[in-house]
């Protein structure tokens, strides 16, 4: 269905109804997540969620790669270990200049922009195709 949804048909899969097969399981795990970080968190809560989060799992799936398990791995290696990098690479600086570690955050936003933007024209397909050499 992913791939070639016209094939499926023909060979008399019922796309609409695997559609939201598909859409109903992810509702579910989504449900049985939200259910289970409730439970963790002890409460639910909004402002958990903000939207540099949205941000960072969007860059995690352009980067890493929409469609495969090893992307999505990837992306969110890449977008976990982006941050620690920078602030190692800033701690030496801080010495010299002290008010680097407060351009960090602004740096890490550009960063981010860049390097998701980077990868939309460059890599469409992201990290994951890297070893198929597809672009």
């Amino acid at each position: 269905m992913r791939d070639r949804e016209l094939a499926a048909c023909v060979i008399g899969i019922d796309a609409a109804r695997v559609k939201l097969a598909a859409f109903g399981l992810s509702a579910v795990y989504a449900g049985i997540a939200g259910a289970l970080l409730a439970h963790l968190n002890r409460s639910v809560n909004f402002e958990q969620f903000q939207l540099d989060f949205s941000i960072q799992y969007l860059a995690m799936v352009v980067i890493g790669g929409l469609g495969s398990v090893r992307g999505s791995l990837f992306g969110a290696a890449f977008v976990t270990l982006l941050p620690i990098v920078l602030r190692s690479v800033v701690a030496p600086i801080e010495d010299v200049a002290p008010g680097a570690s407060a351009a960090l955050s602004s740096l890490q936003r550009i960063l981010f922009g860049g390097v998701v933007v980077m990868f939309m024209v460059l890599r469409p397909r992201g990290l994951a195709s890297w070893k198929r050499g597809a672009s």
